[in-house]
């Protein structure tokens, strides 16, 4: 799960800062939320297509609610980074992010599971905050 920030659980409605997504509407309803600064997810999912560890940004992937059958169409494309043209995935890249659920939701962060203490989730990225010693 290298370079995945956080996803939020499955099924769960969030609310996000209008500054931040501007396309999303008081109440959505979304499968999934990953926001992530690598490229892969899980070690399998190429999630997050195009990001990059260094350029400072987070990218955004939600995918919205859908039928069974289409959830595993989006999965499976999801594996080779084929999923973001898809109606129900919206992408964004961004520095902060702050999700607004109606009940503390689960989420991960690199790949341990948390339960919030309370209904809103605060995300962002640190430019530049650790040093690689090859």
């Amino acid at each position: 799960a290298a370079g995945a920030a956080a996803g939020a659980a499955a099924g769960a409605a969030a609310r996000s800062d209008a500054a931040a997504r501007p396309d999303a509407t008081a109440n959505d309803h979304w499968l999934t939320i990953v926001i992530a600064n690598g490229q892969w997810f899980g070690g399998a999912f190429r999630i997050a297509p195009t990001a990059s560890l260094d350029d400072g940004e987070l990218d955004l992937v939600a995918i919205s609610a859908a039928s069974p059958l289409r959830r595993l169409r989006l999965f499976g494309a999801a594996l080779w980074g084929r999923h973001t043209g898809a109606l129900e995935v919206r992408t964004s890249r961004l520095s902060t992010l702050s999700l607004h659920f109606d009940t503390p939701p689960l989420f991960q962060a690199d790949g341990e599971l948390y339960h919030s203490a309370n209904t809103s989730l605060h995300i962002r990225i640190v430019r530049q905050s650790l040093r690689v010693i090859a």
